[in-house]
Parts: C-alpha cells; sequence; structure tokens
C-alpha cells in the first residue's frame, strides 16, 4: 500500500502513520534508499549485503526481514573525484 497526501493533509497528520518496514526500524518500504558517506567506509559491501538480505529474505544485522524474499535492484553510482 502506497500513502499518498497532499501538502495541506500532511502538514494535518498527527501522528505520522507508521512506515510499513522491509526491514524492521533499518529500512522502511516504498521509495527510494541511498547511503551516503565518504569513501573507503564499506557502503558498497554494506549496501551489496543489503541487497542479498532483502533478495533472500534474510535479516540483516539483526534488523528483522518483514517482507520474504523480493526482487531487488542493487545500483552502485560513484561521483568523480
Amino acid at each position: 500500500m502506497i500513502l499518498s497526501y497532499s501538502w495541506e493533509e500532511l502538514l494535518t497528520l498527527k501522528p505520522f502513520p507508521e512506515p510499513k518496514w522491509l526491514l524492521e526500524g533499518l529500512i522502511p518500504g516504498g521509495g527510494w534508499t541511498l547511503l551516503l558517506g565518504p569513501g573507503k567506509v564499506g557502503k558498497s559491501l554494506f549496501g551489496a549485503q543489503l541487497a542479498h538480505a532483502l533478495s533472500t529474505g534474510q535479516d540483516f544485522f539483526g534488523c528483522q526481514n518483514q517482507t520474504g524474499p523480493l526482487r531487488v535492484v542493487y545500483v552502485q553510482a560513484d561521483t568523480p573525484g
């Protein structure tokens, strides 16, 4: 289920609805998830392991998988520099 609100409706929501989680407390369902940080800190490895957990239905670093196996697209894009 995808929720859609106008700006005016969004401002009147109290409390916000609890998100549907892919991984409990870590990755909400629906939308994009970006991993940002300095170089050489393990973002690529973390992302690959996260994609594997979601695609196999496994838990991830103690966060319970809420959906079971999913089709996952993992895109790695580096900025020049």
